[in-house]
């Protein structure tokens, strides 16, 4: 019976649906994958602060076993070869420490480099982590999200098509 009218749709009109889904999944897809590469970015940069701040309190520490050995010296002259081992890179932030006498003076310049170096320093990497980690946070949200509208956009497309999506090897997060 040719004069009976198709009650199925056009295969023209099936296949520009599927393309049309499959490109709302890639679309999907790519834009969950630029924020999953945002948020790596910002893990290696929250990475890099965190080993730069542990520097700066290993560096606090060295400065205050120093300041004990000063400490431990006594009054009168400093010998700068009673210095332990481990401590003498402060040589190179000192570098005019070996010709220091006095206690009293080689603790002012440890000081002085604490506070004029170190805590600075250390304030602006911990106002910089803080904003990496919030950033971090929106990111891990909106990836969320993003991962959920590229699964619906998955389902969608295999639902209307009949098929997986392209590429769909399940939740990308």
């Amino acid at each position: 019976p040719d004069d009976q009218p198709d009650d199925k749709p056009d295969e023209g009109d099936e296949n520009e649906e599927c393309e049309r889904l499959k490109a709302a999944f890639e679309e999907k897809q790519a834009a969950m994958l630029e924020l999953r590469d945002k948020l790596s970015a910002e893990e290696t940069l929250l990475q890099s602060i965190e080993a730069d701040i542990e520097d700066l309190n290993q560096q606090k520490q060295d400065i205050e076993e120093l300041m004990v050995e000063l400490a431990l010296q006594g009054k009168g002259d400093y010998d700068v070869g009673k210095i332990p081992k481990k401590l003498q890179y402060l040589f190179k932030i000192f570098p005019a420490m070996g010709m220091i006498r006095g206690i009293v003076e080689a603790t002012n310049a440890a000081m002085e480099y604490y506070h004029n170096e170190v805590i600075p320093k250390r304030s602006a990497l911990e106002k910089e982590r803080q904003e990496v980690l919030s950033r971090k946070q929106e990111l891990e949200s909106a990836l969320d999200e993003a991962a959920s509208a590229a699964d619906a956009a998955a389902d969608e497309f295999e639902s209307g098509c009949g098929r997986v999506a392209p590429g769909d090897a399940g939740p990308m997060v």
